[in-house]
């Protein structure tokens, strides 16, 4: 009995380790032993995998399935028109164009352009609404209050560098949008381009990323500032001429509409958020460096084992 059982297992060890012997099958003739796989290339494989994997998710890569509103306009899932009310005040009109619901971001900082027609003159075309092109606005989505030091107290001065460690830039706004659902979404809005008209409800306007709309990132900074309470909108209408325009406080000074306080504390929200973008380019500067550090050596010891491995496959 206990000799039965032996060759019954021996039996099975055989098949397990020559299946096609087994099967009816035979090898194809100069076919070879797959070569095993070294950790360098299943990692390799593993990261194509992932990347593949993205790329088929048209690029949104969040957990929680949501995208953000640029790509959903690019991507046709929702209609977005940037309506300007007046030099302070502009809509976003959100559409979901789709017959699935639409989960997405909304960014706090934007930027609206006057546009024309495709193929008209933008100056022919606003000259016929008795206009010259108007200021592109920066504006922001919502605005946090904060809440007021204590009557007597002493605020703190801080340094640029501490201000950008420790004030955080405002979060994206969620929404979801049911098919067909329509949302408003008012946007507090500052001029960029001092000297042009102010925008009107009658002047067609896009939607456009703030750093493609002003290549300052003052201005950026300035208007998560904005969005963050820290000032008021005229103020922060002043620092963005200053900014984006290079307008001096005596050029604003000048236009004898401005008052002295205005000016006063716009100049000190401009000096502060000096501090905080050159503060923040330099952490920026320092963690690309050592980012670039950590990428070489990893490098280097993927191409050290990728030679071992190498070395180890070769017949003896």
């Amino acid at each position: 009995m206990r000799r039965r059982i032996g060759l019954a297992l021996a039996l099975a060890t055989l098949v397990a380790c020559f299946p096609a012997v087994f099967h009816g099958q035979e090898p194809a003739e100069g076919d070879e032993p797959a070569a095993a796989e070294t950790p360098t290339k299943a990692k390799n494989r593993a990261g194509k995998q992932a990347k593949a994997g993205a790329e088929a998710e048209g690029g949104e890569a969040a957990s929680d399935g949501m995208g953000e509103l640029f790509e959903a306009v690019k991507k046709k899932k929702l209609d977005v028109r940037f309506v300007p009310q007046s030099a302070a005040l502009a809509s976003l009109t959100i559409v979901n164009i789709t017959d699935q619901p639409v989960r997405v971001r909304i960014p706090v900082v934007v930027a609206g352009t006057p546009t024309a027609p495709p193929g008209t003159n933008a100056t022919t075309y606003f000259a016929s609404l008795g206009t010259a092109p108007p200021q592109i606005v920066g504006g922001v989505t919502s605005i946090t209050s904060q809440s007021q030091e204590p009557s007597g107290s002493k605020k703190k001065k801080s340094s640029g560098r501490a201000a950008a460690k420790g004030v955080e830039p405002p979060k994206a706004s969620a929404l979801t949008l049911s098919p067909g659902e329509t949302r408003v979404v008012p946007v507090a809005c500052v001029c960029l381009e001092f000297g042009k008209p102010n925008p009107l409800p009658i002047m067609p306007y896009a939607l456009t990323d703030i750093e493609k709309a002003s290549k300052k990132p003052e201005v950026k900074a300035m208007l998560e500032g904005f969005a963050q309470g820290r000032f008021d909108q005229e103020t922060a209408q002043l620092a963005a001429w200053h900014f984006n325009c290079g307008m001096t406080w005596n050029q604003l000074a000048e236009t004898g509409t401005i008052s002295v306080d205005k000016l006063k504390a716009a100049m000190k929200v401009t000096e502060q958020i000096e501090k905080e973008v050159k503060a923040k380019a330099k952490t920026k500067g320092g963690k690309e460096k050592s980012k670039n550090k950590e990428m070489e050596k990893l490098k280097k010891k993927e191409k050290e084992k990728e030679e071992e491995d190498r070395d180890n496959t070769q017949p003896e």
